[in-house]
C-alpha cells in the first residue's frame, strides 16, 4: 500500500455494505498478503454482531482469493474467529498476515497460480453442475475467455455476478452452489411429516406461486424428484427463485415504513450535509470521512488539554508565575479554557453526528439488503424463465431423435452371438430392478393451468453489493414456509433457515 488507511470504527465497518466491505479490505492488504483491517473498538460489538461480522469478513475474503485481481492469501479464519471472540484491551486489532512461504508459491507466480486455482475450480464446478441437471450460464469452451477479460462478458456474466464485485468471474461456482441449495429445497420439500399438508400441498403452492407470476405452463411434479425430467425440475426450481424473491420484496415492502421513518428523523436532527443522501451515506466514503472527522477533533481535543496543562502549570504552579501579570494570568487560563471547552463541543458534535448516521445506517440495514436482493433477483429471473423454451426445444429435439430410424440404427452383424444374447438379458434385468413398485405410482401430484408464460415484473431497480450473503449465502427456507395452503399465509409467511 502506498499509504496507510485511517482507522475505521467498528461502528462503521458494521455499517458497511458487502461491496464497500471489499472494498475496505483490499485498501488494507500489504504487499506481502493478509489482511490488516484498521479497526478501533471490537469490544463494543456483541457477541451476536461479532458472529456476523465474522461470517461477513470470511465471505469477503473468500470473493477476494476467487478475484482474478486479487493479490492474498487466505485469511487465517481461526485467527479471525479467535479474535473477535476474544478481543483484547486495546482499541485496535490487527487480521494477522501469513508469513510467506517458498514451499506455498514454488515456482509460480501468485498470478499464474490464481489462474490455474480459477480454471480447475470453475472446470470442476461447471461439469458438477451440469452432472446434476444445471444449467450453466455460458459454454465452457468460454472459459477461458472470461478469465482472461470478465468486462467483455458483462453482460453474458450479469445473472449471476457477485454484486459486491462487478469482476467477480467465479459464476459456476456460485451456481453450483445454488443449485445445490435448491437440491435440498427439493428433498425437504419431499419428506413432510408435519401438519402442514404434506407434498400435495407443496405442489399447490408451486401452481399458485407460477400462476402469480404469469407462469401458467402445465407440468407435473413427481414426489420422487428423480422421476422428474429436465424440464418439470427447471419449472421446480423457477419457483425456488420466485420464493426468494417474493420473500425479498415483502420484505423490503415490510420494512420500507421504518426505514423511512429512521431517515426522517435523520433528518430533523439536522445533522445532514447538504448533499448527504441517504446513499451516500452508507459509502465506504462517507465512513472513512467520518472517522477522520473524528479522528481530527479527537487530536484537537488532546492538543487543547496538553496546552491547557502547559498554561496551568505556567500560571498556578511555575515558582516565576508571579512575574506574569496577575490580569494576564487570568486571562491565559480563561483563553485555555475556553479553547479546551470549544474542542470538546466539537468533538461531542462530530460523535453525535456520526452515532446517529450510523444507527440508521445500521437499523435499516435489512431494508437495503432485502431491496438490493430483490434487485438482484428481478435480474436473474429473466435468464431463468428464457431457459425454459430452450430446455423444452432439447428435450422435443432428443425425443425426435430417440424416436426416428436413425436414432435406433444398429450396425448390421453377420451372425448373432450368445454374448450378445446375454448382454440383452442383463440389460432388461438390470431395468426390471430398477422399476421397484410404487416409483411412478399414483402419489406422485399433477399440477395443471393455462398455457402460456410471460417475465416477471421487476419491482425494484437494480442498486448495489453477494451476499449474501447480505448474501452472500442464500440457504433454503425450513419446509413448513414453504408449503402456503391458503393465500392469507404466503403474505404472512416468515422464512426460517435449514443447514
Amino acid at each position: 500500500m502506498a499509504s496507510p488507511e485511517p482507522t475505521l470504527s467498528v461502528d462503521h465497518l458494521f455499517a458497511l455494505s458487502d461491496a464497500e466491505l471489499a472494498d475496505f479490505m483490499k485498501k488494507n492488504r500489504p504487499p506481502d498478503g493478509g489482511y490488516e483491517l484498521p479497526v478501533d473498538g471490537w469490544d463494543k460489538l456483541s457477541r451476536d454482531e461479532r458472529q456476523k461480522l465474522a461470517e461477513r469478513l470470511k465471505a469477503q475474503e473468500r470473493a477476494l482469493a476467487q478475484s482474478p485481481t486479487a493479490c492474498s492469501r487466505p485469511l487465517d479464519l481461526n485467527e479471525l474467529e479467535a479474535r473477535l471472540r476474544d478481543v483484547s484491551d486495546g482499541n485496535r486489532t490487527s487480521l494477522p498476515s501469513p508469513s510467506r512461504t517458498a514451499e506455498r508459491l514454488g515456482s509460480m507466480t501468485p498470478g499464474t497460480m490464481r489462474e490455474r486455482w480459477a480454471r480447475d475450480g470453475e472446470t470442476e464446478a461447471y461439469h458438477d453442475l451440469v452432472n446434476d441437471g444445471g444449467r450453466p450460464l455460458y459454454p465452457i469452451d468460454l472459459l477461458d475467455q472470461v478469465l482472461k477479460n470478465s468486462g467483455e462478458h458483462g453482460e453474458m456474466l450479469r445473472p449471476w455476478q457477485n454484486p459486491s464485485d462487478p469482476k467477480s468471474w467465479s459464476l459456476f461456482e456460485r451456481q453450483l452452489q445454488r443449485w445445490q441449495d435448491f437440491r435440498k429445497w427439493q428433498i425437504d420439500n419431499r419428506d413432510l411429516e408435519d401438519d402442514d399438508g404434506g407434498f400435495p400441498d407443496y405442489v399447490e403452492a408451486v401452481r399458485r406461486r407460477l400462476a402469480r407470476h404469469e407462469f401458467t405452463r402445465p407440468f407435473q411434479l413427481r414426489e420422487d424428484p428423480k422421476q422428474q425430467d429436465k424440464l418439470t425440475t427447471w419449472i421446480e426450481y423457477l419457483n425456488f427463485e420466485y420464493w426468494w424473491f417474493d420473500r425479498y420484496t415483502k420484505s423490503a415492502e415490510r420494512l420500507k415504513p421504518d426505514h423511512d421513518k429512521a431517515w426522517q428523523e435523520l433528518v430533523d436532527f439536522n445533522v445532514l450535509r447538504p448533499h448527504e443522501t441517504e446513499e451516500s451515506v452508507r459509502t465506504l466514503a462517507s465512513a472513512m470521512k467520518a472517522q477522520a472527522e473524528d479522528d481530527r477533533a479527537k487530536k484537537a481535543v488532546q492538543q487543547a488539554m496538553s496546552e491547557a496543562k502547559k498554561v496551568y502549570t505556567l500560571t498556578q504552579q511555575d515558582p516565576k508565575r508571579l512575574d506574569i501579570p496577575k490580569a494576564k494570568r487570568i486571562s491565559m487560563m480563561k483563553a485555555a479554557t475556553v479553547k479546551l471547552n470549544a474542542a470538546k463541543a466539537r468533538r461531542e458534535s462530530v460523535k453525535r453526528r456520526n452515532d446517529r448516521v450510523t444507527a440508521f445506517v445500521r437499523a435499516t440495514f435489512d431494508y437495503v439488503g432485502a431491496k438490493k436482493d430483490a434487485a438482484r433477483h428481478s435480474i436473474l429471473l429473466p435468464w431463468v424463465l428464457e431457459q425454459v423454451p430452450l430446455i423444452e426445444t432439447e428435450v422435443i429435439q432428443s425425443e425426435t431423435h430417440k424416436a426416428s430410424p436413425s436414432g435406433n440404427r444398429r450396425t448390421k452383424r453377420s451372425f448373432t452371438s450368445e454374448e450378445d444374447h446375454a448382454r440383452k438379458r442383463r440389460c432388461k434385468r438390470q431395468k426390471l430392478e430398477h422399476q421397484k413398485p410404487g416409483s411412478l405410482s399414483g402419489s406422485s401430484t399433477t399440477a395443471l393451468a393455462g398455457a402460456g408464460e410471460t417475465r416477471t415484473e421487476r419491482q425494484f431497480g437494480v442498486h448495489q453489493t453477494e451476499a449474501q450473503g447480505s448474501q452472500t449465502q442464500l440457504l433454503a427456507p425450513e419446509r413448513a414456509d414453504r408449503i402456503e395452503t391458503k393465500d392469507t399465509r404466503e403474505t404472512s409467511t416468515t422464512a426460517k433457515v435449514s443447514g
